[in-house]
């Protein structure tokens, strides 16, 4: 995900959209204030007083954002802010809309926010869950394999088949030294109780992508952490970006059920960890769900790994 370097021109302007789509519904509330003093320290670098912010409008947003990168981020921003404020209402839609139009920029989550805020639960669940790997994995294994591919597939999730040569592959993982990326990936996967890819009960290889994410972002598996690693994937996808977090953003902090097998939590997301996690996924120098390839590097060193890939340490606040 492109995260710009604002003038204090458009970090104003930006910053008055935000102010005005939270302002939409109601007055600025304790979740607002959050969002807005986490999106001024991580995204713009200003310290400017939200409240005495006034609105802009649509076609004054658009003149100063004037580039598409810019215009495209801060429409992403748009979007999470509207579904992490938790009450998104139809004038907060409509003004998203507004902007976004304004920018030029079509963003397909706009229906999931539209599902939201009429809590069409199921057609929001669909919306996400289409826009993220998970959705892009399961139409290519249906191309490459059609009926019989997604039956394999689920098979195995479901314990009732197995890949051997695909599991063997993963399993020696952990014959590498201690320290290593894939012992370390093996190590993880085992103290968790979870399947190898190509074991019974494992989800799609895909999946080790995100188990990536887990073990060179350092992050956990409580759903604070799951945030934060929702928001540390969304960082350095180049593309797919904002679906990986209104994912985990739903299953965690709103309630709604995206994962298959974990119960919905709620009011989970800080906004200060997840927009710093945010921004050290954003510095990496790859994509993980892209041409990466785990067993290239299974055998460094995982901080070595690391920083190859140019992820930074992770502080008190990502």
């Amino acid at each position: 995900m492109y995260i710009p370097s604002p003038s204090a021109e458009q970090a104003q302007a930006g910053l008055r959209a935000l102010v005005s789509i939270h302002r939409a519904d109601g007055v600025l509330g304790p979740i607002a204030h959050r969002l807005l003093a986490a999106t001024q320290r991580h995204i713009l670098h200003s310290d400017l007083e939200v409240e005495a912010l006034a609105p802009i409008a649509p076609a004054e947003l658009a003149r100063v954002l004037a580039t598409s990168e810019l215009r495209t981020a801060f429409s992403h921003a748009l979007v999470i802010h509207a579904f992490a404020s938790g009450d998104a209402g139809a004038a907060q839609v409509a003004l998203v809309e507004d902007y976004s139009r304004a920018l030029g920029v079509g963003l397909p989550e706009l229906q999931a926010l539209r599902h939201y805020t009429v809590r069409r639960l199921g057609l929001l669940r669909f919306d996400v869950l289409r826009h993220m790997y998970i959705g892009r994995e399961l139409g290519r294994v249906w191309n490459d394999g059609g009926v019989q591919g997604i039956v394999k597939l689920f098979g195995i999730f479901a314990g009732k088949h197995a890949d051997p040569a695909l599991a063997a592959r993963y399993q020696a993982l952990g014959d590498l030294p201690e320290g290593t990326l894939g012992h370390a990936y093996y190590t993880s996967i085992r103290q968790l109780g979870f399947s190898l890819p190509g074991e019974p009960y494992a989800g799609p290889e895909l999946m080790v992508r995100h188990d990536m994410a887990h073990v060179l972002g350092g992050y956990g598996t409580t759903p604070d952490e799951e945030l934060l690693v929702a928001a540390f994937t969304g960082g350095f996808r180049r593309e797919d970006a904002l679906g990986v977090m209104l994912f985990a953003m739903c299953q965690f902090d709103l309630g709604v059920q995206t994962a298959p097998v974990a119960a919905p939590t709620v009011g989970h997301l800080d906004p200060d960890t997840f927009f710093a996690a945010m921004v050290r996924g954003s510095r990496m120098t790859v994509d993980l769900f892209g041409d990466w390839d785990l067993f290239a590097v299974a055998h460094h060193p995982l901080d070595a790994v690391r920083e190859q890939l140019g992820i930074l340490p992770r502080s008190a606040s990502a």
